[in-house]
Order: C-alpha cells, then sequence, then structure tokens
C-alpha cells in the first residue's frame, strides 16, 4: 500500500503534520494527522475511524505515510554529513561527483523540509547554498 502526499497544510490547535493523503488503491482522499495532546496518528479513513482507532492501530493510510516519512527523516542527518564534507573539498571533480552521486538523496530530503514543519529546513537551506558556492568556486578556479 502506498499512498500520494499532497501539500501539507497548517496546523490547527488540536492537530499537527495534517496531510491529504490520495491512496493508491481506491484514489480516494484522506486527510492524516497527528494529535499534539498524545502524538497519536489519525486518518479520516473508515478503517481507521470504524476499526483502527478503537483498537487503537494504524490503517494502512497511516502505516505507509509513517514509513515515507521515517525513511526521509533517516536520511537527513547523512545528507547533512555530505553537505557538510563538500564544502572540505578542494577538487571541483570531487564535488561535483559528490553531488551528483548524492543528488536524488539531497533533493529528496529538500523537498520533505520544504514540505515539512522540521527546524531543520534553514539549515539545510544554508548547506545547499555553501556548497553549491563552494562548488562553483572551485570550478571558476
Amino acid at each position: 500500500m502506498s499512498v500520494t502526499l499532497l501539500e501539507e497544510l497548517k496546523d490547527s490547535k488540536q492537530y499537527g503534520k495534517r496531510r491529504d493523503v490520495v491512496s493508491e488503491s481506491s484514489g480516494k482522499t484522506y486527510r492524516v494527522s497527528v494529535r499534539k495532546s498524545d502524538g497519536r496518528w489519525m486518518c479520516s479513513c473508515t478503517g481507521w475511524t470504524n476499526v483502527c482507532n478503537k483498537k487503537g492501530t494504524d490503517c494502512k493510510h497511516i502505516k505507509s505515510v509513517r514509513k515515507k516519512f521515517e525513511g526521509i527523516i533517516g536520511q537527513i542527518t547523512a545528507v547533512f554529513d555530505i553537505m557538510r564534507s563538500l564544502a572540505g573539498l578542494r577538487s571541483s571533480d570531487a564535488a561535483l561527483s559528490t553531488w551528483n552521486a548524492n543528488k536524488t538523496k539531497i533533493e529528496m530530503v529538500g523537498e520533505f523540509l520544504d514540505m515539512s514543519s522540521d527546524d531543520r529546513h534553514g539549515e539545510f537551506t544554508q548547506l545547499v547554498t555553501i556548497a553549491k558556492t563552494h562548488i562553483t568556486t572551485l570550478l571558476m578556479a
């Protein structure tokens, strides 16, 4: 089961990380969110409201969203380390090679941080700017 993540919605007083998702099995749109008071994930699908909520389990939409986020979150530290190492490279070939080898990961983490309210977004943007400036400087030398 997989879902397509749509644009993140603004937090409300009660719910954070609100996101509409499109179920790939049914094509229907559901709202997945986290209740601020207890950190409980919630979904607007009937499976969650009628069954999972009562059992204290996650529906397939929540599981899919959590899996996507956990996979991306697990890569953030690695990408930050890569970005920091780029600034220390003294060869344009080495810097470009490192950038190109990790470009997909860097873009994915950037997209996640753009969509989320993660407080590391500013640091990530700064690291990308530093790395790109460094590569440009090396290429011009």
